[in-house]
């Protein structure tokens, strides 16, 4: 899981770094409201010298669950800030291993990178750390991943995939076309 947080600097990180250790907690609810599992962590956020006004950050947080449906609770608090926020979302774990052919969703990275911890939380996942911003400089290098699963008692095949990457009016920015 990874929150996209935004905070107010402090006033000495104007003229200092700054570390900002927030805490995050993950918890996920079935419909029924049982609860299946949750996962806590401290973050190290290094603010750059010289941010002032609001500044942004990711918070990331494995939380391995079964296939199904799951109501996820996120919530951080600042020691800094003494400040607590929170957000709910709905989520389908898919069951990848019982579909004949399924696909996982699109995640991003982007460099340079907003700042984001605890560092290294999803390695064995992910080969880097994803973000959650959608919105990219023209200086930013981007980077898609995404897994294709082959489920069931079937022998694997090829599967074919065309990706684009569309901007602005659908202008396609990048295609590719491999197997």
């Amino acid at each position: 899981l990874i929150l996209g947080v935004r905070q107010k600097a402090r006033d000495d990180s104007a003229s200092a770094r700054v570390v900002e250790d927030v805490e995050v907690q993950a918890t996920a609810f079935t419909p029924e409201g049982a609860s299946r599992g949750s996962s806590r962590a401290t973050a190290h956020i290094a603010v750059r010298q010289g941010t002032s006004g609001e500044f942004g950050y990711e918070l990331v947080t494995p939380l391995h669950l079964p296939p199904g449906r799951y109501e996820i609770r996120l919530a951080t608090y600042s020691g800094t800030l003494e400040k607590t926020g929170s957000v709910y979302t709905d989520v389908v774990v898919p069951d990848f291993a019982s579909a004949a052919f399924s696909m996982s969703g699109v995640v991003v990275q982007s460099t340079p990178a907003i700042p984001s911890g605890p560092k290294d939380a999803l390695a064995g996942l992910l080969p880097w750390s994803p973000t959650t911003n959608r919105d990219f400089s023209p200086d930013s290098t981007v980077t898609m991943f995404l897994r294709l699963y082959q489920g069931g008692k079937a022998k694997l095949a090829a599967v074919p995939l065309n990706v684009k990457v569309l901007g602005l009016g659908d202008a396609v920015l990048s295609e590719k076309t491999d197997t």
